[in-house]
């Protein structure tokens, strides 16, 4: 039985991957800034959140892939955002491009809600994100990492696991 999976950010490398995750069958709960940009994917099976928080209660692995570190916050934080919906039993991948403190921040506000996180930035542009091509940088807790294997494999054409995320500390443990 496939997780489900929710998914923030439609943007030019989101929609793609989002897209290719309709394709492969599954039906993520999709949340977006500007919600039309989210129709498209609703026609084809996937259903629209109105806030991060509902994609995260709806959601057994939650994706973020955000344009920067402001983004993040925005759509991480307040009563409607992706924080105030997770708990131990979920999995978030952030696959942002974002620097170092960003991403610390990140992982310790997780961390703190003992929820399992995956850094997991992509190499790769539109095109290579349009045909599920891209290679996936995963760092986290192996079990995690493998739990998650099966959505990387319709996202990218390589997955390459580091063992540590980027932050140089092993990931929440809970596989």
């Amino acid at each position: 039985m496939k997780p489900t999976i929710g998914w923030i950010g439609l943007g030019n490398m989101g929609k793609p991957m989002a897209q290719n995750l309709v394709n492969a069958g599954y039906q993520p709960w999709v949340h977006n800034r500007t919600a039309e940009k989210a129709n498209f994917l609703v026609e084809q099976g996937a259903q629209y959140a109105e806030t991060s928080k509902v994609v995260a209660e709806k959601s057994d692995i939650i994706i973020t892939i955000l344009s920067n570190a402001s983004a993040l916050q925005d759509f991480y934080h307040g009563d409607a955002g992706l924080l105030s919906g997770v708990d131990s039993s979920k999995i978030v991948i952030d696959m942002s491009t974002i620097g170092h403190e960003a991403a610390l921040n990140l992982a310790g506000q997780l961390s703190s809600k003992q929820v399992r996180f995956v850094d997991a930035p992509v190499s790769g542009s539109v095109k290579p994100a349009e045909a599920g091509q891209l290679v996936i940088l995963a760092g986290g807790e192996t079990g995690v990492v493998n739990i998650c294997r099966p959505i990387f494999d319709v996202l990218g054409k390589e997955t390459l696991h580091f063992g540590k995320n980027r932050l140089g500390k092993p990931s929440q443990t809970g596989s």
